[in-house]
């Protein structure tokens, strides 16, 4: 039987779970939009297999969808590099990070259907191929859908020059993957090309740490 860990991903049953972010202290800020507040730390710790690493915020801001003029979630990243990420070329900064990590808290109920879209449509436009492994199996494993307040954490780290480690979270699941790039390719979603204005405007604030976070909208 193939073993479901490095490629599909391994579910852990809930009381194996340990938070891949762990934040401590005083929230340096906070967003406000659709009711919630989020609370945004400077400096998370990230639960790496047997060790732990630091990462530093690079910005927060809310992922809109124009059309339908809607909230859909807050995003949060870190990166290893205590400076952040460069505005002119943030993916070569994601390059040069060996870990890294979002975490998206929704503002509404998104169907899983509509999660999978919205990721693949965003590595379409940045040049990734969608059906190629692993790429095509952590897409085909956005089964669940995410409710409001919830959260989905992604992080990435460097296992070896070759390969990257891709982890997803909630509340009920842990699942990894692991590929050539794969980190890489996934955070151009949030830091390459621009899909649609939604993503342009979360892009600009995920890369400016220092901006007020205080946006409402109903």
């Amino acid at each position: 039987m193939k073993t479901l860990w490095p490629c599909l991903g391994m579910l852990l049953s809930l009381p194996a779970l340990a938070a891949l972010l762990e934040f401590s202290g005083t929230p340096a800020k906070r967003i406000s939009a659709s009711g919630m507040e989020v609370p945004v730390f400077e400096k998370a710790k990230v639960s790496l297999d047997q060790s732990e690493r630091e990462v530093f915020l690079t910005g927060a801001g809310i992922r809109t969808k124009s059309i339908l003029k809607v909230n859909v979630y807050v995003a949060i990243s870190y990166v290893d590099l205590p400076q952040g990420l460069p505005a002119r070329d943030a993916m070569e900064g994601v390059r040069k990070s060996k870990t890294r990590a979002i975490q998206l808290t929704f503002l509404r109920d998104v169907k899983a259907k509509q999660i999978r879209s919205s990721f693949a449509d965003a590595l379409e436009a940045n040049g990734v191929e969608i059906e190629t492994s692993p790429v095509k199996e952590v897409l085909e494993a956005l089964t669940f859908d995410l409710r409001e307040k919830s959260n989905l954490t992604v992080v990435s780290f460097e296992k070896s020059p070759e390969d990257e480690v891709l982890l997803l979270e909630t509340a009920e699941r842990k699942m990894r993957f692991t590929g050539k790039n794969l980190g890489f390719s996934f955070w151009k979603i949030w830091f390459g090309k621009p899909a649609d204005r939604g993503l342009e405007t979360l892009r600009e604030a995920l890369l400016s740490p220092g901006v007020p976070l205080s946006k409402k909208m109903n």
